[in-house]
């Protein structure tokens, strides 16, 4: 848990919980990570116990005001409605959307800052945001071997460009016009998709791609 690395001697660290309370008391993991919290030294406090997503949030919003909360951070701002709606109530003088993950999910204009752990996030973030180390450490690769570029048929001197993660973005037409463009501009471009198949992708053989299609391909299961 990343509760442990927060520094309870210099700040006091609350964990806001807005789901109804006797639906996360009741749940077992639930009631474990709650337990991991507080052996960190950090507090936790559930929303009431009410049905109205509105009026929950607004009770839970006086709960964080009374605290005196500097600063409060989001995780899924955008992923779970009512984190939004908290959001607009601002609780706290300071807001900050804490990014793991797809941008869009966890930030909005609302925010005075993000916390973005890995850099290719930081592209995509909506308003400011910083690269925080966050006490983790990814675990080396042992005994990686590069590819060479011609098991994949592309020249030595080739540039390579790479894209991997979410599939929707592969069936956007709009991306797909801007790669073409891209390879157009550049002649040693080449483009290569991580996870996926051709037939993954829906409208491609519409697209003008002859000219290109040398240079890109697909490499997934």
């Amino acid at each position: 848990s990343l509760a442990q690395y927060h520094d309870t001697s210099t700040w006091d660290v609350y964990f806001f919980i807005p789901e109804l309370s006797s639906q996360v008391l009741n749940k077992p993991h639930a009631n474990q990570l709650i337990q991991q919290f507080e052996q960190f030294g950090c507090s936790v406090i559930v929303a009431p116990d009410i049905p109205s997503p509105s009026i929950r949030m607004q009770k839970l919003a006086q709960l964080i005001a009374e605290k005196e909360i500097d600063i409060l951070v989001f995780h899924l701002l955008f992923g779970i409605p009512s984190n939004y709606y908290l959001a607009v109530l601002r609780p706290a003088p300071i807001l900050m959307g804490f990014v793991v993950a797809h941008p869009y999910s966890h930030t909005a204009h609302i925010l005075d800052w993000s916390i973005n752990i890995t850099k290719h996030t930081m592209i995509d973030t909506v308003g400011n945001c910083s690269l925080v180390k966050q006490g983790l450490d990814f675990q080396p690769v042992l005994n990686s071997t590069p590819r060479p570029k011609a098991d994949l048929g592309i020249p030595e001197d080739a540039i390579v460009l790479m894209s991997t993660g979410h599939v929707y973005k592969f069936n956007n037409e709009n991306y797909w016009r801007t790669i073409i463009r891209i390879l157009e501009s550049c002649k040693q471009a080449h483009y290569v998709v991580l996870g996926y198949q051709r037939n993954h992708v829906a409208g491609l053989e519409q697209l003008p791609t002859a000219h290109v299609a040398i240079r890109h391909q697909f490499l997934g299961s």
